[in-house]
């Protein structure tokens, strides 16, 4: 039986840094009227110890931005943590943080986490060097950066005195969660959004939730479309028929990749659920053909497949070769969480049981 590991997005632990806390510039205005965005803020580089586990002085130059325009003397500091994403000045600038700041004479500061966009610790990403990317050592990272890092020359003062109020989503407010309970004598309060700090291998939940969100926005027909889809992809893999099977993934546009990975991408769907943005799960339930036969439903989820692709080929859909590029680039965080995964969090985006989409199969 095919358990179904999801890798769309940021492979399988995929997972959204920045949900609920950061509203896209064309609707600040609605959410907060009268604001604005400042002028792009400058890049500003911390030095963090590479390793704070050891007794080494080596640093690297973490990036972080500092919006101070409502930052009174003696004000709050709000810190937007970063997550597995390269970082921008959007961050310092359109969170709810940023509003907070105004209310209380705050300045706000938001910094990347190590190993993400362009905070390298070590000069590439190989296996041996990625020993330092944990959520310990980010943890680390965020303390030492709340106490030593300078406050609004105009102002200034030490900030390991000044009350920290801490935020993020998903992973980064996992972080914002256990800074707080680490360090409380550093953080005043967090902001932990849909943080999963339940770490587990076995996350079939996930799926159950997918499942509850197309019933919502696309009633019980499409959760049926899926079901119907997946068991009779399924049942042609388990079929072993290299023909048809081959067949199958010419259909979908995806003969350059192995059967596991093929599988693996047709949980598309799932980042369509957990990013949701502009109704995309009602348009996405809308746009398919809930009621044809199985053959009419498979033909038109491989349109809708190849729609999603657009013109990547299946094997950069997949993500699977960034995944084991060692060379640092910004625009590229899927070797990073993915070693994370590994490592501490697990996350894998299992089949539930008994299962929505698919019966199992890894």
């Amino acid at each position: 039986m095919f358990r179904l590991i999801v890798s769309v997005g940021l492979v399988a632990c995929r997972l959204s840094p920045f949900v609920k806390l950061v509203v896209d510039e064309r609707e600040l205005h609605e959410v907060y009227p009268g604001s604005r965005l400042a002028m792009d803020l400058p890049e500003l580089w911390f030095d963090q110890k590479v390793n704070h586990k050891a007794c080494s002085n080596e640093t690297f130059k973490q990036r972080y931005f500092m919006n101070h325009q409502y930052y009174k003397k003696g004000g709050p500091a709000f810190l937007f943590i970063g997550g597995e994403g390269e970082l921008s000045s959007k961050w310092a600038q359109l969170s709810i943080l940023n509003k907070a700041a105004e209310e209380h004479g705050g300045v706000v500061f938001a910094l990347e986490h190590r190993y993400y966009g362009k905070s390298w610790p070590t000069k590439d990403f190989s296996t041996n060097n990625l020993r330092y990317l944990s959520s310990r050592q980010a943890l680390a990272d965020l303390a030492t950066f709340m106490v030593k890092v300078p406050l609004p020359k105009k102002n200034r003062s030490e900030a390991g005195k000044t009350k920290w109020i801490v935020a993020g989503g998903s992973y980064p407010g996992n972080l914002a969660a256990w800074v707080r309970a680490k360090y409380p004598n550093i953080v005043t309060g967090a902001i932990a959004s849909s943080a999963p700090v339940f770490a587990k291998e076995d996350f079939f939940e996930y799926d159950q939730q997918v499942q509850r969100t197309l019933a919502r926005y696309g009633g019980e027909a499409c959760t049926k479309y899926h079901y119907d889809v997946f068991t009779a992809l399924d049942a042609i893999f388990q079929s072993g028929d290299r023909h048809l099977i081959g067949q199958v993934k010419a259909d979908f546009g995806c003969s350059d990749v192995a059967d596991s990975a093929f599988i693996d991408s047709l949980a598309y769907t799932s980042g369509i659920v957990q990013y949701n943005r502009d109704n995309d799960v009602k348009d996405f339930c809308i746009r398919l053909k809930l009621n044809g036969t199985i053959f009419e439903k498979l033909a038109d989820f491989a349109r809708d497949f190849k729609r999603e692709m657009g013109s990547k080929t299946c094997q950069q859909f997949t993500g699977l070769g960034e995944a084991l590029e060692i060379t640092p680039n910004p625009n590229n965080a899927m070797r990073q969480w993915t070693y994370q995964c590994c490592t501490e969090f697990g996350y894998w985006q299992t089949a539930p049981h008994p299962p929505f989409r698919a019966p199992a199969q890894a």
